[in-house]
Order: structure tokens, then C-alpha cells, then sequence
């Protein structure tokens, strides 16, 4: 198992990863939901295609 490197940057957070790109899928998806309601898209920088992968606790 690899060391976490990346921390949510939210204050009160306490998520860590060890991949970036999920790091940032947390933050898109729990901390900035009200942002972008149901339905709507945002264009994903870290490439993310959709698909159900795992996030490292």
C-alpha cells in the first residue's frame, strides 16, 4: 500500500490519496457539489472518464 501524499485541501478534511487525480475528484464531487448541481457537467482537467474507480482512504 502506498503512502497517501495528497490532502484535501478543505478545511475540516481529513481525506488523503495517493493519486492526485482522486484527490481532486473528491473535492469536485463532495466540496464543490452545490457548484454543480444534478445534471449539469464541468469539464474534468484530470481526465477522468467516468468510470467507477476506488478511492484510496
Amino acid at each position: 500500500m502506498s503512502i497517501p501524499a495528497f490532502i484535501c485541501p478543505e478545511e475540516g478534511c481529513r481525506r488523503a490519496f495517493s493519486v492526485k487525480s482522486n484527490m481532486r475528484r473528491h473535492v469536485r464531487i463532495v466540496h464543490q457539489s452545490t457548484m454543480y448541481p444534478e445534471g449539469s457537467t464541468d469539464s474534468s482537467e484530470d481526465g477522468d472518464s467516468g468510470r467507477d474507480s476506488r478511492e484510496e482512504e
